[in-house]
């Protein structure tokens, strides 16, 4: 897994989180993507990369973007989760 994250948080935020746009579907069977836009009180300035290939809730690649608190979402991820006792989805 690959992660990196830079973030400035508000240390006083207020209670006023709020989605404002959401759209998701399907790409293949399992694969399916997914892009948010919402209100984020906490956020002062955000940046943020995860790319996982397994072993982790929904796998896939996530890029947020975060400015005065709104913030961006992309995800493009696996629909299954993966089972450690296998090793596989």
């Amino acid at each position: 897994m690959i992660n990196i994250d830079i973030a400035l948080e508000n240390p006083y935020p207020s209670n006023d989180f709020r989605n404002i746009w959401l759209k998701h579907g399907n790409i293949t069977k399992n694969k399916a993507w997914e892009l948010q836009f919402y209100k984020d009180p906490e956020c002062i300035f955000g940046l943020g990369f995860r790319f996982s290939f397994r072993g982790h809730d929904h796998a896939g690649l996530r890029i947020n973007l975060g400015f005065f608190t709104y913030r961006f979402d992309m995800h493009i991820y696996d629909t299954r989760h993966w089972n450690y006792e296998t090793n596989s989805w």
